[in-house]
């Protein structure tokens, strides 16, 4: 900078307006981006502490619950007495012991593995070892409940110790009790009831709600947890609460804030004095609260007063150099491309550097609506996994009516004995409850035994399908002898919910519908075997419970719902069998249990941010309702969710104008030694996307620019080179297939590089003859295609004098040697075959055996060929011929060394066993597609690596007129 350049006022006008725009703006701005990534810092760690102080609460809250909370204690109590070496002394210790700390509360039976009773000692009135080993054995070993139903109605008040004589038992009998107590009577004595079973010892326990102390559990779990010293602590306390004269500073900053929580209905959580206070509302009158000391580290207040030095030590640097610059004068030699960067970095990348921390409260904007949208796409497909459920049973009603309809036998007669075959091979593949086929003579047809606690259900649907088949021939117009009506002793229904019921069922008949009847809940099929009139000659049903069916289509579902969701993970968790859990993993991912615990807790849709596996996901989860048994949870990662955030947008666009008028200086300076070159070798870009290769490019200038014109120009005289020789190649071979008589031959040619080395060929001469030819040449480029040109016409020519294969591959080789002025090798394989005997003849010159594939059989074998040098190798080389005769239906496949050559992923060929075991096996309507069939099966082989050879195949498909 020359310090002559205008007056003393102007150069300091300059340099106080680089110093305000170019240093002291940029730095406040980026200081100010620090303290706003602070702020939003310090945002997020309050969050996530409360968070997880609200996690915590919430999960002292629901283990606290009354059932919950006693069925871990019977747990924990039975597993203890079940590991120890004598159950019985261990049962007297820890139930003695139990008492001590909660009397009154507990009243517990222990058993042993032969459900006899080891404590107490002496059992109270109104009980006996009989009854606690009846009872024992009544309960279902999978937790559905109890299994003899009938049973426990009959003798209730056998029981009526434990379960009470008030409850209705027949919603006892279906009440699912595992890992659970049941209430028995809200009012008694006996107000829950419980059991555990372990290999050695077992558990009856009763539990007295009046006994408990208020919040006694809630007290028991807070000791537990601020003994963890995890940060946060946790109490109860009364809302509304008055202060006392002795309490700590503590204890009335606590008070504040709660009382302040109170008075917000929209805040969850507040902030006083670096702590986190957050409360949740144990019923009218109580609170449970939680205390969380935050991280003031997380504030930045060192990072952003070291940040706010450093700013100004650089902007006293940057002044005094500037001021040399542009004020004193000062000199300084600097090279072009230096100028160059200085420029482009002074007049864009400060302000664009200030206008990014402008642009970054505008980016989490942008990002906040784009995790909305993955929200509402989570919440999209969480609904579309629940509602799909009513649809599932599309699939299945296909499936079955498709089966019946193939047990048909010509003239509509009916193969009744396959179709119960199948028909239970089928239902034991669905899963499905037991089938019953069911005739309009009465027969029943039980393809799977019924089961010993289904038969009151099964008899109920064998006398439903009998009524439908006879009010279904009505309804069609057959009119048949009246038969004694059948009474459903089990259904109380008048004659107008009989026929609405019946009515409703055969308008389902062939889908999968939801049916209720008595104390069941059941999902049926139904279907009708129609007879040539057109009438009901049978009906048959398949049935599913609820639980699995709801089972079955997460199992099938969940996969292909995972995956419309790009990068998503989804899971359905069971409320209470881990072994129904979709996936079967998901029971032991610590994250998903938490996430669980607080979705069954609110009972409504929950969606959070949550960190795991090293990365941040937005994870939504829903209960089910039709899947009323399931938690369905979904996590979406957050960083490919919000990683196309461009969201500077009309934020950024006063500061993108900005620095376009700033480079319009360097722009025009530069226009012409930069842009001119660009625009030139842009229209040679569109000359050789348009294929036009004989254009050539001016070179403006010997520099950089010059230098990339001269290699573009050699580029484009070899891909015209390459493009000629291109077309003339693919016309030597035939495009259609050749059909002589009733045989065809069919070949396809694959090329690895834009031009191939491989040649085939085939055509008619005559008198019920075919020339098949396939050759490899080495090499590529033009002089690889005057050698397909040369043999092409030489073959066509002398095969018609003479077709013998051995003596046209001798003269063929000797023209190779008296043509060609430059070496060229090239493999061949010459087969001719007589169409009417079906003899073929083949003559091999170093080219791959053919393989044969005869009529009937799943095997290919190789053509065994005398040995020839390959054609351009030796002067005098001598061929001979090899006969083989082909039966009508053989198949001989002509291919080249592409095929066994083929490299899979671990980089091993295919070889010709394998490929001869792919050639068996290939398919296909014609010629034509088998050939491409086994070009798939090869690409197949690869896994997406690249083709490294050209690949051609010929098949030749012998049959005869007769």
């Amino acid at each position: 900078m020359n310090a002559e350049d205008g007056s003393l006022a102007v150069r300091l006008a300059r340099w106080l307006a680089v110093c305000v725009f170019f240093f002291a703006f940029p730095l406040f701005l980026i200081n100010l981006g620090i303290r706003h990534a602070y702020d939003r810092n310090w945002n997020l760690h309050a969050a996530a502490v409360a968070r997880r102080t609200g996690d915590i609460l919430e999960r002292l809250r629901a283990r606290s619950e009354e059932t919950s909370f006693a069925y871990r204690e019977l747990k924990r109590l039975g597993e203890r007495i079940d590991a120890s070496p004598d159950p019985k002394k261990a049962a007297a210790a820890l139930c003695g012991m139990l008492e001590r700390a909660a009397p009154g509360l507990f009243e517990v039976f222990v058993v042993d593995h032969e459900n006899t009773v080891i404590w107490p000692a002496r059992l109270p009135m109104g009980v006996s070892a009989y009854q606690i080993r009846q009872l024992c054995r009544n309960m279902g070993s999978d937790g559905s409940g109890f299994v003899n139903k009938t049973f426990l109605k009959k003798n209730i008040s056998l029981y009526a110790y434990f379960l009470s004589d008030a409850p209705p038992f027949l919603e006892l009998s279906a009440m699912p009790i595992q890992e659970r107590v049941v209430e028995v009577n809200p009012t008694g004595h006996h107000t829950y009831f419980g059991y555990w079973f372990g290999r050695r010892a077992g558990l009856l326990v009763l539990m007295n709600r009046n006994a408990l102390h208020r919040w006694q559990f809630q007290k028991l779990l807070i000791a537990q947890a601020n003994r963890k010293k995890s940060g946060i602590r946790f109490g109860i306390s009364r809302f509304g609460a008055s202060s006392a004269a002795s309490e700590t500073r503590g204890i009335e900053r606590r008070r504040e804030a709660l009382a302040w929580l109170e008075d917000s209905s929209e805040d969850a959580w507040c902030i006083r004095d670096n702590r986190l206070y957050m409360r949740l509302p144990l019923d009218m009158s109580w609170r449970l609260w939680g205390e969380a000391i935050l991280d003031v580290a997380q504030r930045g207040d060192v990072v952003l007063a070291r940040s706010f030095a450093l700013s100004a030590m650089l902007l006293l640097c940057l002044s005094g150099i500037s001021f040399g610059l542009f004020v004193a004068g000062w000199t300084v030699p600097i090279a072009l491309r230096l100028r160059l960067m200085v420029l482009f970095t002074m007049a864009t990348g400060l302000p664009l550097s200030g206008l990014a921390v402008i642009g970054s409260d505008n980016l989490q904007k942008t990002r906040d609506v784009l995790v909305e949208s993955g929200r509402r796409q989570l919440q999209e497909s969480l609904r579309a996994v629940e509602g799909g459920f009513i649809r599932f049973g599309r699939g299945y009603a296909a499936r079955m009516t498709r089966l019946r309809d193939e047990c048909y036998l010509p003239g509509k007669a009916f193969d009744v004995q396959r179709f119960a075959r199948r028909l239970g091979a089928l239902s034991n593949e669905l899963q499905a409850n037991t089938p019953v086929v069911i005739m309009k003579s009465g027969s029943m047809i039980r393809p799977i035994p019924l089961s010993d606690h289904g038969g009151e259900r099964e008899t109920l649907l064998e006398a439903i399908g009998t009524e439908l088949i006879r009010r279904y021939n009505r309804a069609v117009g057959i009119r048949e002898e009246e038969k004694e009506k059948i009474v459903f002793a089990s259904l109380i229904l008048d004659d107008r919910t009989a026929l609405r019921m019946m009515t409703g069922v055969i308008r389902a008949r062939g889908q999968v519908s939801h049916l209720n009847y008595g104390d069941g809940d059941k999902f049926m099929y139904m279907n009708f075997i129609l007879n040539a009139s057109g009438g009901a000659a049978g009906a048959f049903f398949l049935t599913w419970t609820p639980r699995d069916l709801a089972y079955r289509y997460l199992h099938e579902n969940v996969l292909h719902r995972q995956r419309l969701v790009a990068h998503s993970r989804l899971f359905a968790v069971h409320d209470w069998e881990k072994s129904r859990t979709i996936p079967g993993e998901a029971h032991d991912i610590p994250w998903l249990k938490r996430f669980v615990e607080r979705l069954r807790s609110r009972r409504t849709e929950l969606y959070e941010e949550i960190h795991f596996d090293g990365n941040r996901w937005l994870v939504g989860g829903i209960p089910g309702r039709d899947l009323a048994e399931y938690s369905l949870v979904q996590a979406l990662p957050l960083d490919r969710l919000t990683e196309s955030v461009d969201g500077l947008r009309s934020d950024l666009m006063w500061g993108g104008a900005l620095c376009v008028l700033l480079s319009l200086g360097v722009a025009a300076a530069l226009a012409r030694q930069i842009l001119q070159p660009v625009a030139v070798l842009t229209s040679g870009v569109d000359a050789m996307r348009n294929g036009r290769y004989k254009t050539r490019l001016p070179v403006l200038d010997q520099d950089e620019f010059g230098s990339l014109t001269v290699s573009f120009n050699q580029a484009l005289e070899r891909l015209e080179e390459l493009s000629t020789a291109k077309a003339f190649q693919e016309r030597l071979f035939p495009a259609d297939s050749l059909q002589t008589g009733a045989s065809s031959v069919t070949g396809i040619c694959q090329t690895a590089t834009e031009l191939g080395g491989d040649y085939f060929d085939y055509f008619d001469i005559g008198g019920g003859r075919i020339v098949i030819l396939i050759g490899d040449v080495a090499g590529h480029g033009a002089g690889s295609a005057l050698l397909m040109a040369m043999a092409k016409g030489f073959v066509s020519v002398e095969s018609r004098r003479d077709p013998d294969p051995a003596r046209v591959l001798t003269g063929l080789n000797e023209m190779i040697f008296t043509a060609m002025s430059r070496r060229l090798m090239m493999s061949m394989s010459y087969g001719l075959l007589q169409v009417e005997t079906g003899l073929l003849r083949i003559a091999n010159a170093g080219h791959c055996p053919p393989m044969l594939v005869r009529k009937g059989t799943q095997a290919a074998s190789e053509i065994a060929t005398a040995f020839g040098y390959p054609l351009g190798t030796r002067r005098n080389a001598a061929y001979r011929c090899e006969e083989i005769r082909l039966e009508p239906g053989d198949r001989v496949w002509f291919f080249t060394d592409g095929f066994p050559e083929t490299m899979g992923v671990a980089g091993e060929p295919i070889g010709y066993p394998a490929l001869a075991s792919i050639i068996a096996r290939v398919e296909g309507a014609d010629g034509r597609s088998r050939c491409r069939e086994l070009h798939r099966a090869c690409a197949a082989y690869r896994a997406g690596k690249p083709q490294t050879d050209d690949m051609t195949c010929i098949l030749l498909e012998y049959r005869t007129d007769a």
